[in-house]
């Protein structure tokens, strides 16, 4: 899904199957971002940490200040986690996280060791959606 951060506050986020006139889209990301946007949609890789506990593991993986006075919800900033550079977005109850690429892997397994002596694991989207999961 491609994204558009300017400043410091997400803007918005769309699919782009959604849209079958374009222009009003185009409108919008002009308007709001006086044309200063990039479609990264195949540029990124994205992980997604939730939970009560997720500033917990940011604190363990990044020096950025996610504290709820400095870094609300619907708001973006980007840094340093894990030594990668990456774009971080709180979306109110966990954060999306998007890194270049070729750091996905890397990026994957070192958020999940961060999260490890927090009892925090791995869950796919199916796995999220599923009943069981909802406990």
């Amino acid at each position: 899904m491609p994204m558009i951060c300017h400043g410091s506050r997400a803007v918005g986020m769309f699919s782009r199957m959604s849209f079958v006139n374009v222009e009003p889209v185009l409108v919008f990301f002009v308007s709001t971002t006086g044309g200063a946007a990039i479609d990264v949609t195949c540029g990124l890789a994205g992980v997604t940490v939730g939970g009560a506990r997720w500033r917990d593991v940011m604190n363990r993986s990044s020096g950025l200040d996610v504290r709820p006075s400095r870094f609300a919800a619907n708001r973006c900033m980007a840094g340093s986690v894990m030594r990668v550079p990456t774009l971080v977005l709180n979306e109110g109850g966990h954060i999306s996280m998007f890194v270049g690429w070729e750091y996905g892997e890397y990026f994957w397994d070192a958020i999940l060791d961060a999260g490890a002596p927090l009892a925090i694991g791995a869950r796919t989207p199916a796995a999220a959606r599923s009943p069981e999961a909802v406990a």
